[in-house]
């Protein structure tokens, strides 16, 4: 399982969103948190990051800190939009069936956090 995360954030390192949504089932669904469905599907999940990876070319993320519970991956990442730019952390929850996963939780600082706009 491990393996598949560390595929997935390397994805999003490269800024490559079919890499990084192939990481997902198809009927899976990204939530922010409390419980809000963000994006619902590979293909919205592939649709949003295209869009985020375009707007922030430079993003990375490190991992501070893993935990796995039974079939659950949570990190705890330290996230920058640009080269140099303030970080700010979040925390991803990635419950995997199949290899694949299937859904994906993300609990982040309120102020990185806008109505109605790419992340």
């Amino acid at each position: 399982m491990e393996t598949l995360i560390d595929k997935l954030v390397a994805a999003y390192d490269d800024g490559n969103a079919r890499k990084f949504a192939d990481c997902f089932a198809e009927n899976a669904v990204a939530y922010e948190y409390p419980n809000r469905a963000a994006q619902t599907g590979k293909t919205e999940i592939y649709d949003y990051y295209k869009q985020v990876f375009a707007q922030f070319p430079e993003l990375k993320t490190e991992i501070l800190y893993r935990a796995r519970i039974g079939n659950r991956i949570i990190d705890h990442e330290r996230v920058r939009r640009i080269s140099g730019g303030e970080p700010f952390d979040v925390i991803a929850i990635y419950e995997i069936e199949n290899d694949l996963i299937v859904r994906f939780d993300l609990v982040r600082e309120a102020k990185t956090v806008a109505a109605n706009t790419v992340e």
